[in-house]
């Protein structure tokens, strides 16, 4: 039933042709007794719009909010106050999954090579079978096939993450007595020779020249050190005090951009991993997974006057809007 407004007066005017919501067939008659968000197809029968229904809601204020498909299933999550909830699209229905350690604040949610993660301002966290914790982040190979006795080229810098690295080593001199670990080291999580483990007794570590000595090394031999350096834990502050993040780029290689941390025209970027990297990182170190920060892959958007205000995918291109300047990234600029 509609009203027409003529010359003279408002008359009532009925059509008869519905046939149905979601029918494709002629009209044959039949009236519409709700039109309320319908369109009318041109056979003359309706179709309902996309629109939304109450879900369900919370006791506090919603910090972060994600929807989508996750591992194939429609998931929602949201971040209420120190709680991350799981909510159920058939009733509304809420679970607790976990806690962050703040209630209140900046923050989000994004997934990111099969995974979810929260960013509160104070920490990144991911989701995992046990509930929610810290992330660790990835733990890069250093040096890929350094010589003995001096460093190699960097293969992949450091994790502002984490303070662990790998470093593989191919000796070349047969008089070679140590390997250099270029950075001070903490801690020798373990070495390997030819694929056995050594002891403590088998090396000793000189932190005063970044150097592991051993005895009884050959031409030939290699060796894979896993290793935790002396690092400021301001580093990793920098990464996890971004409370705005953006995944950006496909299936083989996507990257995080996050902002929103202390200086706020600076845009960190990750490094991508490759499953096979990620596979020889958890060989040691079980608890590490893909998010990798490297150091110094920050950068500056435009002259740095204005504050970074969102982010957002263009086609191929990363548009970045500031306070006073929009600005667009790719590949070559950015760095990855």
């Amino acid at each position: 039933m509609s009203l027409f407004k003529t010359k003279n007066s408002l008359a009532h005017f009925e059509y008869t042709g519905f046939e149905g919501i979601d029918r494709r067939s002629p009209a044959k008659g039949g009236g519409a007794t709700d039109m309320l968000n319908y369109r009318i197809l041109s056979d003359g029968s309706l179709q309902k719009r996309n629109g939304y229904r109450f879900l369900s809601s919370f006791s506090e204020p919603v910090r972060a909010f994600l929807s989508g498909y996750i591992n194939g299933s429609f998931a929602v999550y949201a971040l209420v106050g120190s709680k991350l909830l799981s909510v159920d699209l058939s009733d509304g229905g809420q679970t607790l999954v976990g806690e962050v350690n703040t209630t209140e604040g900046a923050a989000s949610l994004f997934f990111y090579m099969n995974r979810l993660y929260i960013a509160d301002g104070e920490d990144i966290y991911m989701l995992g079978e046990d509930g929610i914790a810290p992330v660790v982040g990835y733990v890069p190979l250093l040096g890929e096939n350094w010589g003995s006795s001096y460093p190699g080229e960097i293969n992949e810098p450091l994790n502002l993450l984490n303070p662990r690295a790998r470093i593989s080593y191919i000796i070349t001199d047969e008089k070679s007595l140590f390997i250099s670990t270029l950075y001070k080291v903490s801690k020798v999580d373990a070495l390997y020779l030819n694929g056995v483990e050594l002891t403590e007794k088998e090396y000793a570590l000189d932190t005063r020249l970044n150097v592991i000595s051993m005895a009884g090394l050959c031409e030939g031999d290699r060796i894979l050190a896993y290793l935790t350096f002396e690092r400021d834990a301001l580093e990793r502050k920098r990464a996890v005090r971004n409370t705005e993040a953006c995944v950006f780029g496909g299936i083989s290689n996507s990257r995080v951009f996050m902002w929103g941390g202390e200086k706020k025209n600076l845009m960190f970027c990750t490094g991508f991993v490759t499953a096979e990297n990620l596979r020889e990182s958890i060989k040691r170190y079980g608890d590490n997974g893909e998010l990798y920060f490297p150091m110094d892959n920050e950068f500056t958007v435009g002259d740095g006057r204005y504050a970074i205000s969102t982010v957002g995918r263009h086609m191929d291109r990363l548009l970045i809007f500031t306070e006073g300047e929009t600005w667009m990234a790719d590949s070559e600029s950015c760095g990855t």
